[in-house]
């Protein structure tokens, strides 16, 4: 087994897996983890985010519109593991409910 170290950037967290099973979330700063048996298998950023959908709509006048939506979010520290895990495509999802 060989420690393997690795760096998280500010705002960041790593995502370790042992053994293909969700173990821990690596903080910013150095982590290490042991080779083979885990695996650091992905990061999540805590800042705002923000996606652009641009969206068709219907007045009471009965006249189409192209409006731009701006929608802002943040990955909340205790929802890591649903962020990383819960869907594949979260833009693509959100994007979806706007509509």
């Amino acid at each position: 087994m060989i420690p393997v170290c690795f760096c998280v950037s500010t705002a960041d967290v790593a995502i370790v897996e042992q053994c293909g099973k969700f173990d821990r979330v690596g903080s910013p700063g150095l982590n290490f983890y042991i080779w083979p048996c885990e695996m650091n298998v992905g990061t999540l950023s805590y800042r705002v985010q923000q996606i652009d959908v641009r969206v068709e709509t219907k007045t009471a006048d009965n006249v189409f519109i192209n409006a731009v939506v701006s929608v802002q979010f943040q990955v909340l520290r205790e929802k890591v593991y649903d962020a990383f895990y819960a869907l594949s495509n979260p833009t693509q999802q959100m994007t979806a409910h706007i509509y």
